[in-house]
Order: C-alpha cells, then sequence, then structure tokens
C-alpha cells in the first residue's frame, strides 16, 4: 500500500522529494520515501545510509539515552539535541505536537495549563506552547530550551568552519 501511495504521489504532483517519519530502514530501502526521518532511538541505522539525515523525537522515546522533552526530564536532556545533530551531521528536525491540545484518543481538547499529561504518560511532548487566553500563547520552558539546543548546534557549526570538524569532536568528546 505504501509503494502505491509513492506512485499516487509522484503521479499526480511534482514532489522533488517525500519526507515521512520512519524506524525502520527497510522501507527507506525499497524507494518508499526519498528522506525518512527515524526517531532519535533508531538513527544508527540511518547515519551514513542517507543523503540527508533528519530525526524526531516524541512520547514513545522514554529511554535515557537520548534527547527528549518530558516534563520530568532534566532541561539539559532537552538540550543535548543540539550537541547530537552535531555530532552525526543531522540536517533537521521533525517537530511534533507544537500544540496539540487533545486528549487521549482525541475525544475532546483539554486544558494544558489544568491537565498537562494529554497522554497521561508523556507530559511534555503533546505541546510547546500554551494557550493565551487573549490572541497569542505563551512559550514553554522546553521550547526554549530546545531552541538553545539549536543555538548550540549552529555554534558547533561555525566552530568547525573556524577550525575543523576533527577539532570540534576532540572538544565535545573531552566535556561529554
Amino acid at each position: 500500500p505504501l509503494c502505491q501511495k509513492r506512485k499516487s504521489l509522484k503521479t499526480y504532483s511534482d514532489f522533488k522529494r517525500i519526507m515521512e517519519a520512519l524506524s525502520d530502514y527497510r522501507f527507506y530501502k525499497k524507494g518508499i520515501v526519498s528522506t525518512p526521518i527515524p526517531s532519535n532511538d533508531h538513527i544508527d541505522k540511518f547515519i551514513g545510509n542517507v543523503p540527508e539525515a533528519w530525526v524526531y523525537y516524541c512520547s514513545a522515546q522514554r529511554n535515557h539515552n537520548v534527547a527528549n522533552r518530558f516534563f520530568c526530564n532534566d532541561s539539559i536532556r532537552t538540550r543535548v539535541i543540539g550537541y547530537q545533530m552535531f555530532k552525526y551531521d543531522i540536517r533537521g528536525f521533525l517537530q511534533w505536537g507544537y500544540n496539540f491540545y487533545y486528549d487521549c484518543m482525541s475525544h475532546g481538547i483539554t486544558d494544558p495549563c489544568l491537565d498537562p499529561g494529554i497522554f497521561r504518560m508523556s507530559c511534555g511532548t503533546s505541546y510547546l506552547v500554551y494557550p493565551d487566553r487573549g490572541l497569542g500563547c505563551y512559550q514553554s520552558t522546553r521550547q526554549k530550551v530546545f531552541g538553545e539546543g539549536l543555538n548550540d548546534q549552529r555554534a558547533l557549526k561555525t566552530l568547525e568552519k573556524l577550525t575543523s570538524r576533527e577539532n570540534v569532536e576532540k572538544l565535545l568528546e573531552k566535556h561529554f
């Protein structure tokens, strides 16, 4: 079915690239998507085997060895995504749940200020902003920390240009 859907997309459109969240490398090898986006706990199969690496995380990545933004995590576990993206030359991040306020199984909308556990087990992954009672929204600390992680990645890339990738990697290995 996925191969048929890809053929349909190519028939009726001029897509240059089809991106999809994947955690199974076999789907990429079959040519179903041109840019696979694996979860950060499955990225090892894709690193070095795809032309452009992307990554995502969501509520399923509870493992303590990967970045995420759960309420219960220290901020460093959110911010380390920048280091990981630099280390593995990851070009993009697929953002899940910027402002998803539905409850489990999408039966109704919840107020994240009163009920942060939209999925009852993954507080923090479903949204990065809080609704303002006016027209806007409030940034969460998790969103700010994630932004700092992306700034870390940019700083590391700049340092790489000024020195070398080898020097930056040695510096990071020394401190991490």
